[in-house]
């Protein structure tokens, strides 16, 4: 399953991330916005593990939220984000 990348609306404009007085070319446009994707991605901001049933209730109680049971029986759990 792919991740799923949110990007912030309106999207960044790659002038100003690439601090240009000129449009930037097709290139540079494009690396632009890959970077931002990788920023993104690294900030990790859908927080998500997969942990069994004996270990379950020490994450409930630090804010995590059950997902889904797996047919394994580990359960995927996702941070709980102030916003």
């Amino acid at each position: 399953m792919a991740a799923r990348v949110q990007i912030p609306h309106p999207a960044p404009n790659p002038r100003v991330i690439l601090n240009l007085r000129r449009e930037p070319s097709h290139g540079e446009e494009i690396e632009a916005i890959q970077n931002e994707i990788k920023k993104l991605r690294s900030e990790n901001n859908d927080p998500k593990k997969i942990v069994t049933e004996d270990e379950l209730p020490k994450y409930l109680a630090d804010e995590w939220d059950v997902q889904t049971v797996l047919p394994s029986g580990k359960i995927l759990i996702r941070k709980i984000l102030e916003g």
